[in-house]
């Protein structure tokens, strides 16, 4: 594998985020192709994917590739992308595999923390879940 494509939120590729993982590409003997897409709209994403024609999908960890999970799987599935998802529920509803925890299970820690915190404990002294949507 020497072509990665990263599915992106605007420009986050310009973030410290994408830094890395051009990083880590480069290490590796890699280069990444950046799929920039809207919160709703992908098709732009798809059609530079489709026709760069990748080795492989990164999708990153964005509230809208969550929502739009099922179109995501499809468009992986339909080009026979091998793709990393970054959490559990891609790989639950079809997807190759993921890297990242339930967001299921993120949400039962945050009730269980807003609990703490209505008892009184302090929120400062309550440790993070440790996800968030950009």
């Amino acid at each position: 594998m020497t072509r990665v494509a990263c599915l992106w939120l605007g420009r986050q590729a310009q973030h410290e985020e994408g830094t890395i993982i051009e990083a880590a590409a480069r290490t590796l003997g890699m280069n990444v192709i950046f799929a920039d897409h809207s919160a709703n709209d992908f098709g732009a994403a798809f059609e530079l994917i489709a026709r760069e024609r990748p080795d492989a999908l990164l999708v990153t960890p964005t509230g809208p590739s969550f929502a739009n999970r099922k179109l995501i799987l499809e468009f992986a599935t339909a080009h026979r992308l091998p793709t990393i998802y970054h959490i559990r529920e891609f790989a639950e509803a079809g997807g190759l595999m993921s890297y990242g925890t339930s967001i299921k299970e993120l949400w039962r820690r945050a009730a269980g923390q807003v609990d703490r915190i209505l008892k009184g404990a302090k929120p400062s002294e309550i440790p993070s879940c440790g996800y968030a949507f950009p």
